[in-house]
């Protein structure tokens, strides 16, 4: 939170405040109204132009954090928002790390961080996510924005992230020949 909140961007959500309150952590966030493209995605893809747009607005954003030295980590769909008047912001930085050789790959626990759906083989790897990964995850959510579907959809972790890393890269034109 104290990383996110440094970053001051219109398509960055800002963060206000981050606390502890009786044992419990919270953070304020900007408040979005519009939902996140997941939400949109519910109702079908969305045409390339404007998936072009939304794709764009959320590079600028992602922009800002590689500026400021940070790694995202869960590029999706569910992690961009849009606002009333269009604009789309990136959220949930809970997983951004400083852009190090050394920066975590997986939890104490040993859980790989991500979105199996959106990691980059690396990532899929437990191997450390820098700016390409995070180019990666963008082209995902790009084909999920035109198709209504992740790259390689799938409910079991680990066969979607073999996928990332064995199957060939999918074609958009395949689920929508538009």
């Amino acid at each position: 939170a104290r990383a996110a909140a440094k970053l001051q961007h219109p398509h960055v959500v800002a963060v206000y405040d981050a606390d502890q309150f009786n044992g419990q952590y919270y953070i304020v966030l900007e408040l979005v109204r519009g939902g996140s493209l997941q939400d949109v995605l519910k109702t079908g893809p969305l045409p390339w132009i404007e998936a072009t747009r939304v794709l764009a607005d959320a590079c600028r954003g992602l922009e800002v954090a590689h500026r400021a030295g940070l790694v995202h980590r869960d590029i999706k769909p569910s992690n961009l928002m849009r606002s009333e008047d269009g604009t789309v912001k990136l959220a949930d930085l809970g997983l951004a790390r400083p852009n190090e050789p050394t920066g975590a790959t997986m939890t104490g626990s040993g859980s790989v961080l991500g979105t199996p759906q959106y990691m980059s083989p690396e990532q899929c790897r437990s191997e450390r996510a820098d700016e390409r990964s995070e180019l990666y995850a963008m082209g995902a959510t790009y084909y999920a924005l035109l198709t209504g579907q992740p790259p390689y959809p799938g409910e079991a972790p680990l066969l979607v992230m073999n996928a990332h890393l064995l199957d060939p890269i999918p074609d958009p034109r395949d689920v929508d020949a538009s």
